[in-house]
């Protein structure tokens, strides 16, 4: 018997049914009509297989996070065991090799070449801001007077070996123009102008004395310590215990020579150094 299109599904279906019901006979109802299959158990079925994927991605999620949380302790962790192995003679070596790459670098700068009148110019312009002291550009070192050649030559110096030199007795602060570049000029000038002259015109009388405190205080600083090989290459020294009980070579200088290095000092710490 021929049959519509839609009458066909619904018998073949019909006929699926009754196949699954024989096989299920504790399923057929008194009335030998099989019962109405509740779908709340598929439902329940569904929403737990649900809730049971939802909880596996949230335990998945976590097992990560915990993982990378895990990695980036292990991460910080060794960076701050290398930064603590690093504190003893390897971060020594690295700050040496730093701080010659920096000279490296500054010895570079100051030996490019610029334009020397430039630096006059911005020496002369400047130096109508300087209060209490001069500001003379120089490109001959037998420009400067003999105060200032005598205090060069008393550190087996002479004037193209310096960048500028406050001379205390004309005071006057002289800039080279032939090393300082324009851009320089104003960080010279608060050294030398502001830092060493200004200490000495605030200590006045006092100058000698407070500079020597001054180094008795800070005379095995590391800073000061560069200054003296600067200035003092020759100057022995003495060995003491340092405050760890550790040995400190401590340079001897003469008096004049702790007030000049102490002055150096301050003025560095003053320029913000």
């Amino acid at each position: 018997m021929d049959v519509m299109v839609t009458d066909r599904g619904r018998v073949l279906y019909g006929i699926k049914r009754i196949r699954q019901i024989k096989k299920e006979p504790t399923n057929i109802s008194m009335t030998g009509k099989p019962p109405r299959r509740s779908n709340l158990s598929s439902d329940n079925n569904v929403a737990q297989n649900s809730k049971n994927a939802s909880d596996s991605a949230k335990k998945s999620r976590e097992t990560k996070s915990a993982a990378v949380s895990g990695n980036q302790e292990v991460a910080r962790d060794g960076h701050n065991l290398s930064a603590s192995e690093e504190s003893g003679d390897g971060r020594a070596s690295r700050l040496e090799a730093d701080a010659a790459a920096a000279e490296a670098a500054h010895e570079a700068l100051r030996l490019a070449p610029h334009d020397k009148e430039d630096t006059v110019r911005e020496v002369k312009r400047k130096a109508a801001k300087v209060k209490g002291v001069h500001v003379v550009p120089f490109l001959l070192g037998n420009t400067l007077p003999p105060s200032a050649r005598a205090k060069l030559a008393k550190h087996g110096k002479t004037a193209a070996d310096v960048r500028g030199i406050y001379d205390d007795a004309s005071k006057t602060v002289y800039v080279n123009a032939n090393v300082v570049r324009p851009t320089e000029v104003g960080r010279l000038l608060l050294h030398e102008a502001t830092a060493h002259a200004g200490v000495r015109a605030v200590l006045g009388k006092d100058y000698d004395r407070v500079l020597n405190a001054v180094w008795e205080a800070h005379s095995s600083d590391p800073e000061m310590l560069e200054i003296v090989r600067r200035y003092f290459p020759d100057a022995e020294h003495s060995e003491i215990a340092g405050p760890d009980g550790e040995v400190v070579r401590v340079p001897r200088l003469t008096d004049s020579q702790k007030v000049e290095a102490a002055d150096e000092f301050v003025a560095r710490y003053a320029d913000g150094r």
